[in-house]
């Protein structure tokens, strides 16, 4: 670890000395003066291009599109000088007293990034869950972020539907706990999706892209204005993609629409409609399995049966009215509906021969499974948020005032899943030389979890950033929640039907200092917040009432501009969360356990050194510890999945940056310390490096990159459930994109 830190401040160290040399500053930085406007679509080279003037013929039409105070201005390039994801409102990444991530446009086209894994490089600390059963979740600070706790537009967007970044225009992160502002959640972290809006002016464009193992992916961005006066702004994103894998028998197809339709009442007003519709076919894989605690499988072998597979489906919308009630006040009114629905079957190696190896003596590899199905469950999610917000001035102090509620209704309907035992000999296989197609049909499952679950949370909030002179700052909020929470469930043969009524009233304050030596320059925090998350359902092997989940940060660090593109970063925290959930031996149901403890650092370089050159580099430290004296597989274990390491570097140089046209070449350093494998075992998975390269053309409208991912063709783990459960990363891959617009 020492190593590790002390090369990645070397980096910084450099960083921060040829920012001194750059002679030219960035033109392309975001003014601090400008006002906010809707997020462009293309960045050509390392800077974007701003929107033509808007010019419709309706009388004031038009100008609530620079923005309200609920918006975020472009990012130029890597540089996201401001954001909402931290206090819902618009403000200057050195005025809030926490961590927030911005991975802008820029990035998500540099790395050709179609999924969340694909863009944890650019965030401290974010490692990869990378498991069927929990897509898009990650572990950040130690903790989960769960897919169910993502956000989009600000919307709780509960689903377990791999997400599609076809129209999203930018990514924000707030890590550490969100409470105050966003309700029950993990101490983790909060993502917020921020989507492409519609634009007054006529854009179209398309894209193909091809690569390695088969992938193949086509989309298209439309909008522009859909009557005469320019009241009436359109935008549909769609996508279609389809590919194989390095893994046996791997696949996916997935199918991406999202329409959209602003309407433009008045000069302060308008209303925005978004709906979203994906279908998502993948095979259910579970990786490799260790063979005596060694990962010796070749990293292409599927233990699975070819017919294991899973098939989620999602329907969304949402519909926001935004209006602007003078220039330093605004009204932010939200309804958002999803329905989530899918369906799975798993062959999952449980258990190694050993058991009887004296009634059947075989070769080390050979291992019993279990096969787990959930029949089709249909789940979904409603909520309504109103936010008012603007500046108030009272004698010298300026306050910056947030006032909302959010109220969530989430509904799953008839869950029904079902396991094999594992100690049944025709779902057996050789992991050294598998045969397939063996299991009988249908399969003896004697274990059956069955629930229905309802909960609903009504959340209201308020939040002051207090300006109380030139160089001190004060941030002050707090959350008031009622969750209702119903939870039917039985888990034969364990027990029989179960129903818990369980009502919670919690309030989640946070409280953060903010002292800035040099206004817009050099920031200085402290921060101390709460969190709160109610039970989220799930087979556990428990028939009373589950415990929620508690949660307190502390966390303290320095940001730094040495010029107007290019930010440093530094942070440490002190996390304890109680009643943490874990995965027991057989990886099918939960318990619930006593504590976890996280403690790190955080640093991070991102920005424009020079118009040409753009980086993005961050380090984590993260020390985790699990607490349960009644359980001695857990006690004192660091959490399952989290290194004490991670630490990435990315940059891109243009070699020609002109008018006419832009070539580009990126460069990039993944580093992933060993990581806990298994807690009932002695698996550890080992530590990775992983570099990537990138070239990227632009001519007038036509821009084309190519993406090389693990260029070294490194062998590498991402992560695990158990040690019957190990997925490994890919081989060297290949990603060649080419975008006409028109």
């Amino acid at each position: 670890m020492v190593r590790s830190l002390s090369s990645f401040l070397s980096v910084l160290v450099f960083v921060f000395a040829a920012t001194l040399q750059a002679s030219e500053p960035n033109r392309g930085g975001a003014e601090k003066s400008s006002p906010p406007r809707l997020p462009e679509t293309e960045v050509i080279g390392q800077r974007d291009t701003p929107a033509p003037a808007v010019e419709p013929s309706g009388p004031g039409i038009g100008s609530i599109l620079n923005g309200t105070i609920f918006q975020s201005p472009p990012t130029r390039g890597y540089s996201a000088d401001f954001s909402t994801a931290g206090t819902l409102i618009n403000v200057p990444q050195m005025d809030v007293p926490a961590t927030v991530s911005v991975v802008p446009q820029a990035v998500l086209n540099d790395q050709q990034v179609i999924r969340v894994d694909d863009l944890l490089r650019n965030v401290a600390g974010a490692v990869k869950v990378n498991d069927e059963r929990r897509t898009d979740a990650f572990f950040l600070r130690g903790f989960l972020v769960t897919s169910r706790s993502y956000r989009k537009d600000g919307f709780l967007d509960p689903t377990f539907t791999p997400r599609d970044f076809a129209n999203v225009d930018r990514v924000e992160i707030l890590q550490g706990p969100a409470s105050v502002i966003y309700g029950a959640g993990q101490p983790s972290g909060t993502v917020n999706l921020i989507t492409k809006k519609p634009l007054p002016e006529r854009m179209q464009e398309a894209s193909v892209q091809f690569g390695s193992f088969g992938l193949q992916r086509y989309t298209v961005d439309s909008t522009g204005p859909m009557n005469a006066d320019g009241s009436l702004l359109y935008r549909i994103n769609a996508a279609y993609q389809d590919g194989e894998s390095f893994r046996d028998f791997g696949y996916n197809e997935s199918t991406f629409v999202a329409p959209a339709v602003t309407w433009l009442i008045d000069s302060d007003t308008s209303l925005t409609w978004e709906g979203e519709f994906v279908t998502d076919r993948r095979r259910y894989d579970t990786g490799v399995a260790a063979i005596n605690g060694q990962l010796t499988m070749p990293i292409s072998r599927f233990l699975g049966e070819p017919t294991d597979f899973q098939h989620f489906q999602d329907y969304r919308q949402s519909l926001v009215f935004n209006h602007r009630l003078d220039d330093d006040w605004a009204v932010k009114i939200g309804g958002y509906s999803l329905f989530y629905n899918a369906e799975s079957s798993a062959t999952i190696p449980a258990a190694p021969l050993p058991y009887v190896e004296f009634v059947q003596p075989l070769p080390p590899g050979y291992f019993y499974r279990s096969r787990q199905d959930i029949n089709p469950l249909n789940e979904q999610y409603q909520s309504l948020t109103a936010n008012l917000a603007g500046n108030l001035q009272i004698g010298s102090m300026t306050h910056h005032v947030v006032a909302g509620t959010e109220e969530g209704w989430f509904n799953s309907n008839k869950f029904h899943a079902a396991s094999s035992l594992q100690y049944f000999d025709p779902l057996g296989i050789n992991g050294n030389a598998p045969v397939y197609n063996t299991v009988p049909s249908p399969v003896f499952e004697p274990l059956v979890f069955n629930s229905t679950f309802y909960q609903a949370d009504y959340g209201f909030y308020f939040q002051d950033l207090v300006d109380v002179t030139e160089h001190w700052k004060v941030l002050a909020g707090v959350r008031y929640d009622h969750a209702d929470v119903i939870f039917n469930r039985s888990f034969q043969p364990a027990f029989g039907p179960t129903k818990s009524v369980e009502q919670f009233d919690v309030g989640t304050p946070r409280v953060g200092l903010i002292y800035e030596p040099v206004p817009e320059k050099l920031s200085f925090y402290a921060m101390h917040a709460e969190s709160f998350d109610p039970p989220n359902g799930g087979p556990y092997l428990e028939t009373g009432p589950l415990k929620p989940e508690f949660a307190q940060i502390w966390e303290g660090g320095i940001k730094m501009k040495p010029t107007e593109s290019l930010t440093l970063a530094a942070a440490g925290f002190y996390i304890v969360k109680e009643n943490v959930s874990v995965f027991l031996p057989d990886g099918f149901s939960l318990e619930q356990i006593g504590s976890q403890r996280s403690q790190g650092v955080e640093l991070l370089a991102v920005g424009n050194l020079t118009e040409r050159w753009s980086l993005l580099a961050n380090y984590a430290y993260t020390d985790t510890q699990l607490s349960d004296p009644t359980n001695p597989f857990i006690e004192g274990q660091r959490a399952l999945g989290v290194p004490y390491d991670t630490a990435s570097v990315w940059s891109r140089y243009n070699l020609i940056d002109n008018a006419c046209r832009t070539l580009g070449v990126g460069l990039g350093v993944v580093y992933v310390g060993d990581r806990l494998g298994d807690y009932y075992s002695s698996l550890v998975l080992p530590s990775y490096t992983r570099w990537d390269a990138g070239v990227y053309y632009r001519r007038g409208s036509l821009n084309v990159s190519l993406f090389v991912e693990n260029l070294f063709d490194t062998v590498y783990y991402t992560s695990s459930i158990n040690q019957y459960e190990v997925f490994p990363g890919a081989p060297i891959n290949v990603k060649g994109q080419a975008t006409y617009r028109f």
